[in-house]
């Protein structure tokens, strides 16, 4: 679909039958994008399509993977990379198709109360409720580690209690 005629179709629909088309489109223009940077990572290995460099890379077809786009999880056709010791990770796949693109998200509804199974119910087909908790433990230490390490030299203190314990008199 063509920009003007997009354009005409979003101008005839209904509110919600335009945001699903615009939605679509982004999706399908991010799915794009995707396989082109992944097509250059290959050529950067490898050298391009039908002119293969002398680099130890070798072209090994495709196989079905998946990736996460907006925050659900789709299945594509992810090109293949070799060399005599074996297969090599495509730094923009595992980019792709790790959970951590829904991180903010998730760790967002367990902010907001939301149990981790309601947040995997949320993200149905998507993430485990183990997956949730993993996320929500990796984000509570980074906060933890970051009060931990914040100066209290810009404070007048004159007691300090932790979880309700007295330190000192």
């Amino acid at each position: 679909m063509n920009e003007i005629n997009l354009r005409e179709v979003l101008a005839q629909a209904s509110d919600i039958e335009a945001v699903e088309l615009l939605q679509q489109t982004l999706r399908q223009s991010v799915r794009m994008a995707l396989y082109e940077t992944m097509e250059q990572e290959v050529n950067l290995l490898c050298g391009a399509k039908y002119k293969p460099s002398e680099s130890e890379y070798k072209r090994a077809g495709s196989e079905q993977g998946s990736v996460y786009l907006d925050g659900k999880k789709e299945a594509i056709k992810r090109p293949r990379v070799r060399t005599e010791d074996g297969e090599v990770s495509l730094e923009v796949y595992k980019a792709a198709s790790t959970q951590r693109n829904i991180f903010k998200e998730v760790v967002g509804y367990m902010e907001q109360g939301l149990s981790q199974r309601g947040a995997a119910r949320v993200n149905s087909k998507v993430l485990s409720k183990s997956a949730a908790s993993r996320m929500w433990y990796e984000k509570s230490v980074e906060q933890l580690n970051e009060l931990r390490t914040r100066s209290l030299t810009d404070y007048n203190i004159l007691a300090l209690m932790i979880d309700g314990i007295r330190l000192a008199e």
